[in-house]
């Protein structure tokens, strides 16, 4: 769930991690991670939870996430 990783912030926050080796994850990453472990059982459904209380989601990415795992589009 990633909340527009084209933000100021997120830019700026890449220019430090980047070359400490580090990686950035959004919501989108951090939700994926946690289907991967299990410890979240509907990735479709908070998807769709997401996009009804209008959070700022690109929806390609949510589309390619579920896509990622053989689930349905939203």
């Amino acid at each position: 769930m990633w909340f527009r990783c084209g933000t100021a912030l997120a830019r700026k926050a890449r220019l430090y991690a980047q070359p400490e080796g580090l990686s950035l994850l959004g919501c989108i990453g951090i939700l994926e991670d946690l289907y991967e472990r299990r410890e979240v059982g509907d990735l479709h459904g908070i998807y769709g939870r997401l996009i009804e209380q209008s959070a700022r989601v690109d929806v390609r990415m949510l589309a390619h996430s579920l896509a990622k795992f053989g689930l349905p589009p939203l």
